[in-house]
C-alpha cells in the first residue's frame, strides 16, 4: 500500500507494450462504489471475495502487468496464484518512505483513514510484518523508491527468457 504498484506498474506496461490493470480500479468500477464504501457498505471479507474473482479472471490472460491492491497477496490462496500466472514483482520499501507517502492519501484507504501520527506508523509496521511471508514469496523484489524501470524491465524479460 502506497509503494506505487500503480504508477510504476503504468510506467512498466507501457515501456513493455503491454496492457495496464489496475485490480483496485477495476473492482470499483465494476461495483459502481469506492474501495472504502466497499468496505463500509459490505466488510472487507466482500471485497476480498471481489479481489479472489478479478484475480481467477486475469490469471487466464498474457501480456499485461498487474497492479494488486496490497492486501491481495495475503488472502485465499492468492498469491500461488499470482505466482502461477505470471511474475510477481514487490515493490520494497521501509516503513518510513511509506508513512510519508501514505499521510497524504490515507483517506483513500480504508484500513488506514482513521489514523494519524503515531498510530499510522505503527498500523504500517504492523501491515507489514504480517503480510511480509506472502511479499517475500515473490518471484524478485525492487526498491519502491526511485524505481529503475528500465532494470525492473530487463529483469522481466529476462526471466521469461528463462521460463521459454
Amino acid at each position: 500500500m502506497g509503494c506505487g504498484k500503480s504508477t510504476i506498474g503504468r510506467k512498466l506496461a507501457s515501456s513493455m507494450g503491454w496492457a495496464f490493470c489496475d485490480t483496485d480500479n477495476l473492482i470499483a468500477e465494476r461495483e459502481s462504489r469506492s474501495i472504502t464504501e466497499i468496505f463500509k457498505a459490505s466488510g472487507e471479507e466482500y471485497f476480498r471475495k471481489k479481489e479472489r474473482e478479478v484475480l481467477e479472471e486475469l490469471s487466464h490472460g498474457s501480456s499485461f502487468v498487474v497492479a494488486c491492491g496490497g492486501g491481495m497477496p495475503c488472502y485465499n490462496d492468492n498469491m500461488r496464484l499470482m505466482k502461477e500466472s505470471g511474475i510477481v514483482v514487490y515493490l520494497k520499501m521501509t516503513p518510513e518512505a511509506l508513512m510519508s507517502r501514505l499521510s497524504y492519501s490515507k483517506s483513500e484507504r480504508p484500513v488506514l483513514s482513521h489514523l494519524s501520527g503515531d498510530a499510522l506508523y505503527d498500523r504500517i509496521v504492523t501491515l507489514l510484518d504480517e503480510r511480509s511471508k506472502f511479499f517475500d514469496q515473490a518471484h524478485f523484489y525492487f526498491n519502491g523508491i526511485n524505481v529503475n524501470l528500465n532494470g525492473l524491465r530487463d529483469k522481466i524479460f529476462e526471466y521469461l527468457t528463462k521460463q521459454k
